[in-house]
């Protein structure tokens, strides 16, 4: 026999606010920041704004904190503008994890000699897992 559940909507016990999730891993923050051109906040989920520090610094701040600063992990992906494909590899390093906030940089590296240096990206977009506090 099969079984059919409709509802409107689904609320904590006391009715006041939506469930939360336990025991489950769902992205707790996710975001797509354009720093290239426009440094806006385009998507966004328990982020409350990203500030530009500077070329290829940012730091995005959380609605609701996480539980500890090592407690959690993070993806990323960049769109980056290319003029020769494969001659060049965007990656991320000196990331500042806090219960707050996350801070990065983008760092560019050439495939052919190596160098490295930082600069702004066209869009970042990043993913965290974790238990929020």
């Amino acid at each position: 026999m099969t079984s059919q559940l409709n509802v409107d909507t689904i609320a904590d016990k006391a009715g006041t606010g939506p469930v939360g999730l336990t025991k489950q891993e769902a992205a707790k923050a996710h975001w797509l920041f354009e720093q290239a051109n426009s440094n806006t906040l385009t998507v966004s989920l328990n982020v409350s704004g990203v500030v530009d520090n500077g070329t290829g610094d940012m730091t995005a701040s959380y609605v609701s904190a996480f539980s500890g600063a090592k407690l959690y992990s993070t993806s990323c992906a960049i769109a980056y503008q290319n003029d020769t494909i494969g001659s060049n590899l965007r990656i991320n390093s000196s990331i500042v994890r806090a219960t707050t906030s996350l801070r990065w940089r983008s760092l560019f590296v050439s495939a052919t000699n190596g160098g490295g240096t930082v600069e702004d990206e066209d869009e970042n977009s990043w993913q965290l897992m974790g238990d929020l506090a």
